[in-house]
């Protein structure tokens, strides 16, 4: 039937091209591999991305609510309002005071405790 170099050369050929589809699969893989490394560092700096984004949306709502929280409590405590930018002191309820910006905001427990501060008395709520 075969003799035996027609059968080596049957086994070479089939093991050369063993060999080259093995070579080519090792080549596929590599560039699988290289392609899913770089979508991994994609989606990890979209992670980054989308965690930055949650902390700059997250904080300046907690920083609000904790500012309301404590103005809540100040007004509790505090029954005399100061505007740094005016020096006037105004009493909680004052329209006047009503219209200070949070930020610009000092309150005090007497009307006593802001005039010995230096802080003048509202002419409104005098």
């Amino acid at each position: 039937m075969f003799k035996d170099r027609d059968l080596r050369k049957l086994c070479e050929d089939s093991f050369s091209r063993v060999k080259h589809d093995m070579d080519q699969l090792n080549v596929k893989q590599t560039d699988q591999q290289k392609e899913m490394d770089q979508m991994k560092e994609k989606l990890l700096n979209l992670y980054g991305m989308l965690t930055d984004m949650q902390a700059a949306l997250a904080d300046p709502v907690k920083k609000e609510s904790e500012a309301k929280e404590e103005t809540k409590q100040e007004r509790k405590k505090k029954d005399f309002v100061v505007s740094m930018r005016s020096g006037k002191v105004h009493q909680r309820e004052c329209f006047f005071a009503r219209k200070i910006d949070p930020r610009h905001r000092l309150l005090f427990d007497t009307k006593l405790d802001a005039v010995n501060d230096g802080y003048a008395v509202c002419s409104a709520c005098a």
